[in-house]
């Protein structure tokens, strides 16, 4: 399982490096070849990653679910990058996307020390546990990729306001990433909403009430109050019909 963990990895940073060399390569060839590594590189850790977290969730094992949080966060983004690139020209900034994937994947070489153990549970519980952790981990896949888009948003807008189109070549349409943009960030809030929900389950099955002291509850209740404003705020006139980057920014 650790020699299948650290192939992972090595294909996350052959996809990153293989992306960085796309998009600013100068050579056509070398561009081409470049892009098909970037792809070859991302579907293959991608894969590996669903096979070894199907391999962990077949176990029942919620220790090493917990553990390979950060593992399942950049599974999602990975796939969401890739649903994306089917219909949009995300390819030119696959290196923003392999990049951040590479810095979530630093904190799953954790040992674990600092995860709370879970033992001898009902097989309610596990069920519990499972759901509560899986959809956590991928809503905070589905927010991640949303503040990526919401990135590139205000990052071409400024380029077309400024007329520096070399910095936004390859870079999706407004109207588009506005849209992707908002139903990441539906999904994202609805799956976060279910991890809170489940967690809240669990704590009352485990321990008798719906919020202990685990520092981990209070920023995930944080973070879901802070996104239920942002989707609240998109009601209101002034941003009616307005991409998150702007409300983002108060624009």
């Amino acid at each position: 399982m650790r020699i299948c963990l650290y192939l992972d990895h090595f294909l996350y940073v052959a996809a990153f490096i293989a992306s960085l060399v796309y998009s600013f390569g100068d050579k056509e060839t070398t561009r081409r070849t470049s892009g098909l590594i970037t792809v070859l590189t991302l579907f293959s850790a991608w894969l590996l990653q669903g096979i070894l977290f199907a391999i962990t969730f077949s176990r029942s094992d919620l220790n090493a679910l917990d553990i390979r949080g950060p593992d399942l966060v950049t599974w999602g983004i990975a796939l969401a990058f890739m649903l994306l690139s089917v219909s949009t020209k995300l390819l030119r900034t696959a290196w923003i996307f392999t990049g951040t994937i590479l810095v979530i994947s630093l904190f799953s070489f954790k040992t674990g020390e600092d995860v709370t153990p879970y033992l001898d549970l009902s097989p309610k519980l596990r069920i519990w546990g499972s759901i509560h952790l899986i959809t956590s981990f991928v809503s905070f896949s589905a927010l991640l990729v949303q503040a990526l888009i919401a990135i590139l948003y205000l990052l071409k807008e400024h380029s077309l306001k400024t007329k520096r189109f070399a910095v936004i070549e390859g870079i999706p349409p407004l109207d588009r990433l506005s849209h992707f943009s908002n139903a990441i960030l539906w999904i994202g809030f609805l799956l976060l909403t279910a991890g809170l929900l489940s967690g809240g389950g669990w704590s009352k099955l485990l321990y008798g009430r719906y919020l202990t002291d685990d520092p981990r509850e209070a920023m995930t209740l944080l973070t879901w109050i802070a996104y239920a404003i942002l989707v609240n705020l998109r009601s209101l006139p002034r941003f009616k019909g307005r991409p998150p980057p702007f409300i983002v920014t108060g624009k």
